[in-house]
């Protein structure tokens, strides 16, 4: 399953640029989350990221970031006990709303 998403507004590309997008997808391990966000000063802390994930029932394995152009790119892998536990909506909601 992959299920990625952006939070886009109506019809400015610039505020497309300032959204979050996560994208979800399955891994060996559990799942593979990786998630954009704008850089500039109030963009989300990986700490915030991994309080969500925790708070969705995931256990985190290994996490990375990378700067690109003006985003941070999160790219987290955790492990899931119980896929079916699991509110993929939810996460994702919880995610691109982040501040």
């Amino acid at each position: 399953m992959l299920l990625s998403r952006g939070s886009f507004s109506d019809d400015s590309k610039d505020e497309m640029k300032m959204m979050n997008h996560v994208v979800v997808r399955h891994c060996l391990a559990g799942l593979e989350i990786v998630f954009s966000s704008r850089c500039y000063g109030g963009q989300p802390r990986l700490s915030s990221v991994l309080q969500v994930l925790s708070e969705n029932g995931l256990c985190l394995l290994n996490a990375i970031y990378s700067i690109v152009d003006d985003r941070v790119i999160y790219t987290i892998q955790a492990e899931v006990n119980d896929m079916t536990l699991i509110d993929f909506r939810k996460l994702e909601e919880s995610l691109i709303r982040m501040k």
